[in-house]
């Protein structure tokens, strides 16, 4: 299933709860049902914009993509999870220290990777997930190849904390 990750707001400017909008992304929804894409809106800096979106346009083909670092930027890591299960369609993993988008790789801020983990496990995601940080000041000290080293011993190792997490919750489901 192809999909797109949209940001419904601008990073800090957002349109409003206005009809236009909802009028321009209803066509938008509508081209992307008949090419059979989905579309994921990205958690930004309004709270309640997302449920706003999912509340007022109906269909099957519109989700979110949970961004773990607007998360923590934005919503101080609190996130509604009960509220998008089964409605996410992407995931975008990144780190900062609450400041700034600053798009560092995982474990470079201050995001609580467990409690992160547990929202991804609550609202039963089950696909690809990007890491979307970027080789930027933060890693000044270190080569693009040491980077790249690092992004993938932590890519393996989130996974492996959401493997461990989702085997803990079947065994605890079976006893």
């Amino acid at each position: 299933m192809k999909k797109v990750v949209i940001h419904p707001t601008l990073e800090y400017y957002n349109p409003g709860f206005i009809d236009i909008w909802l009028k321009r992304i209803s066509k938008l929804i509508k081209h992307a049902e008949s090419k059979n894409i989905k579309v994921a809106f990205e958690n930004m800096e309004l709270k309640g914009y997302l449920e706003f979106i999912l509340e007022n346009i109906e269909s099957n083909n519109v989700g979110i993509c949970f961004d773990i670092g607007h998360c923590n930027l934005f919503f101080n890591g609190e996130f509604n999870t009960k509220a998008f299960k089964d409605k996410v369609f992407a995931i975008h993993l990144h780190d900062n220290f609450k400041k700034i988008d600053e798009h560092n790789l995982p474990f470079d801020g201050n995001v609580d990777w467990e409690k992160t983990i547990d929202q991804i496990i609550d609202m039963n995601y089950c696909g690809y997930i990007t890491i979307e940080s970027g080789y930027n000041d933060y890693y000044s000290n270190i080569s693009i190849e040491e980077y790249y080293n690092n992004a993938f011993i932590i890519a393996n190792k989130l996974s492996s904390m959401i493997e461990e997490r989702k085997k803990n919750i079947i065994i605890k489901l079976e006893k």
